[in-house]
């Protein structure tokens, strides 16, 4: 399948084998899923580089959960979202927050994971109203997410 076919070039695209504009909600939730996951992905390499293996680990997981959320949206493929919400609650079960997180004077690390929580945060808030119908897990998983990206990049920036 060649990469430019020229047939979304109208303003169109295909969507469950149905033609619907580019500014669709879904489509566009779909686009910030897509910058929410090169930002996590970005994120990770970071990780690694600076031999962060277990918050590589975090972010791969972070990666993939967000990867099935796409496909439940965007071909209405059958997930189990059970064990990665219970993952994510389970990494931010008795942290806290007392002060206000400055990110600008942490790692570049911490800065990275907390602009892939803002990708999450805002492709949350674009979910499609179907979502919860396709899989009720779907916005609190990301909620849970974006919960556990905070968490990192304040862990990362210490």
């Amino acid at each position: 399948m060649p990469i430019t076919t020229g047939s979304g070039d109208d303003g169109q695209t295909t969507w469950r084998n149905v033609r619907v504009l580019k500014t669709s909600k879904e489509i566009v939730f779909l686009g910030l899923m897509d910058r929410a996951m090169a930002e996590v992905a970005q994120a990770r390499v970071l990780a690694h580089a600076e031999s962060q293996e277990s918050v590589s680990c975090d972010l791969k997981q972070i990666s993939s959960a967000l990867s099935d959320i796409c496909a439940i949206t965007a071909a209405d493929a059958e997930r189990d979202l059970i064990s990665v919400v219970v993952w994510a609650t389970k990494k931010t079960l008795g942290k806290s927050m007392t002060e206000f997180v400055d990110f600008g004077a942490m790692t570049s690390l911490a800065a990275a994971i907390n602009l892939a929580r803002t990708s999450v945060r805002l492709a949350e808030s674009h979910l499609p109203d179907a979502s919860d119908e396709q899989n009720p897990l779907i916005r609190p998983l990301m909620n849970r997410l974006s919960d556990v990206l905070f968490v990192l990049a304040c862990e990362c920036g210490k």
